[in-house]
């Protein structure tokens, strides 16, 4: 939420891509803790279609409607808003349905699916998604403006940020208290990113940031504010991009009124995520956990 407040942190400036080097890959890294059998399995795989697919949909249709209708006040094509959900990439999702935060959901399911296929993999081919992941990273201008774009579906995306979780988990269970050398790791970093001249450093940034993170999660759980976010967290992130840009063109535009609209969106997008999952006919309709959601919806 941070990230996306442009007042606090502009985009290009020092917090916003101090934030970008880690913050993203510890969603898609924390999956792979949480020490589930994983194997392949069908009616998971479409399960997880359900919840990240469908909430992806109605709120890409939804963005792309406000933003035709109401800030275009351009004519409404089909074709190019299915173009969009299908290529299921930032760059084509900012461009065609006016904001970027939707990219997440594909590219966890596309996750996700890496996730079961690779499960109890033999060590040849733990080389080669190590392989896959460097390749990625060495070229990242590449991946980042033409893989991403080129491939549909988000599974470019799914397969570079299952890397993360992967070389995670592999640290983890194989290097003694590596949890607490990443968080020292990280806070050297940090230090060298504010007060030097390095910038980025691939995998190392956003794994330790990770397990920085990861080393206050028995505090952070007994905080009940945190646990409340954190249990609404899927639909506080698809509603407060919204939520900060309508407050945005109301608020002045300075520091001030950031931090006044950083707070305002919080606590909005916290009460309209607690009535979304509290409604049961909307919660199935929009955030359904899975495919019997839409069944129970039809019975009735």
């Amino acid at each position: 939420m941070l990230g996306h407040n442009h007042l606090l942190a502009p985009i290009g400036g020092s917090l916003f891509i101090y934030l970008y080097n880690f913050h993203i890959f510890g969603f898609f890294i924390l999956p792979f803790l949480y020490n589930k059998k994983i194997s392949w399995d069908r009616k998971i795989a479409m399960n997880n279609l359900a919840r990240m697919w469908v909430p992806y949909v109605f709120f890409f249709v939804f963005c792309y409607f406000t933003y035709h209708l109401i800030l275009l006040k351009s004519n409404i094509d089909i074709i190019e808003m299915l173009y969009g959900i299908i290529s299921a990439n930032e760059r084509t999702i900012k461009d065609i349905s006016g904001f970027s935060f939707l990219w997440f959901l594909p590219a966890y399911y596309s996750m996700s699916l890496f996730m079961m296929l690779f499960a109890n993999t033999n060590k040849y081919t733990y080389a080669l998604i190590f392989l896959g992941g460097i390749v990625l990273n060495c070229s990242l201008s590449f991946t980042y403006n033409h893989l991403f774009s080129s491939i549909p579906f988000a599974l470019i995306q799914g397969f570079y940020y299952f890397t993360f979780g992967f070389i995670t988990k592999v640290l983890l269970d194989t290097i003694p208290n590596m949890q607490i050398l990443g968080a020292f790791t990280f806070i050297a970093i940090s230090l060298l990113y504010w007060f030097s001249d390095i910038h980025e450093i691939r995998y190392i940034f956003p794994i330790s940031g990770f397990l920085f993170v990861y080393s206050f999660s028995n505090l952070l759980s007994k905080i009940p504010l945190i646990v409340l976010i954190g249990k609404l967290s899927l639909p506080i992130y698809l509603v407060h991009v919204i939520i900060y840009n309508i407050l945005e063109e109301i608020l002045p535009k300075d520091i001030l009124f950031g931090y006044i609209d950083f707070l305002l969106t919080l606590s909005v997008s916290m009460f309209i995520a607690y009535w979304i999952v509290n409604i049961e006919l909307i919660c199935k309709l929009v955030l359904p956990k899975d495919w019997n959601d839409y069944k129970s919806l039809l019975s009735h």
